[in-house]
């Protein structure tokens, strides 16, 4: 804006960055994770109900069960890795130079057939 010749007044208008539909979408994701155990993940609606308290003989209508744990070989060999790169001489001093610093890599590779 110009007054008797002079630049007095710049008005900016920005559009924002994030438009009404995805504010709402950012909007539910924060509340459903914030509806998530910390832990496991569950929803808590349901995962704290009473139905489900192993404790509640009366009106308890479900429980968890444990199950066998599932083994990840990929983590398997990471953590084999992880260790070889973690060893210690007999002074408890690491052979490695900060092996926390190293990443490690696990390729998956085609078994070799016997016979």
């Amino acid at each position: 804006m110009y007054e008797r010749g002079v630049h007095v007044r710049t008005i900016v208008s920005r559009e924002s960055e994030w438009n009404h539909e995805q504010q709402a979408w950012l909007l539910a994701l924060a509340v459903y994770r914030e509806g998530l155990c910390r832990r496991c993940g569950g929803e808590l609606h349901e995962t704290s109900s009473e139905a489900l308290n192993p404790d509640n003989r009366w009106s308890g209508t479900h429980i968890y069960k444990s199950k066998p744990p599932k083994r990840c070989h990929r983590c398997t060999a990471l953590m084999a890795s992880e260790k070889a790169f973690h060893a210690t001489d007999k002074d408890g001093e690491y052979i490695t130079h900060h092996p926390g610093a190293l990443i490690h890599q696990v390729e998956k590779v085609e078994r070799r057939r016997r016979g």
